[in-house]
């Protein structure tokens, strides 16, 4: 694989699941519809999900298409509002004035620590759904650590 599309493959976005049926973890990758791949451990499921999304990528290539944008390379910042209680929102900023951060990096550490699995981490996922960043939003997250 060249180190081109090897760069490119590594930035789409996964979407990490547990299947109680199947007994394995499940891998969507957000921008390629229909690009599913599953594995016994988490570090297989990722291993199996870059083999799947190269394998995509080939097809369009040959089919002369365009390759979907990943969504790590869009740039972009999206806003939602978020409604706290008084006292949620009092707790929130009191923590984050301990910790000398804003309340908005507050909420994304803990988003970050609830949604971020890391590849070959054995941690059961149980029913919930991860999203699995691409690398470069995680040196983004490491940085306002």
């Amino acid at each position: 694989m060249s180190n081109n599309k090897e760069y490119l493959v590594k930035r789409y976005t996964r979407i990490l699941s547990w299947s109680d049926e199947d007994q394995v973890y499940i891998i969507r990758v957000l921008e390629l519809p229909g690009c599913v791949t599953h594995g016994d451990t988490i570090k297989e499921a990722w291993a199996n999900s870059d083999e799947a999304v190269l394998g995509v990528l080939e097809t369009l290539e040959a089919k002369r298409e365009p390759l979907p944008t990943p969504a790590a390379s869009a740039n972009k910042q999206a806003q939602f509002p978020l409604r706290l209680s008084e006292k949620v929102h009092h707790v929130v900023k009191a923590i984050s004035d301990v910790r000398g951060i804003s309340m908005n990096d507050l909420i994304l550490d803990a988003i970050d620590s609830v949604c971020h699995v890391l590849p070959g981490q054995e941690k059961p996922v149980h029913k919930s759904i991860e999203v699995v960043r691409p690398k470069a939003a995680k040196k983004t997250a490491r940085k306002r650590a």
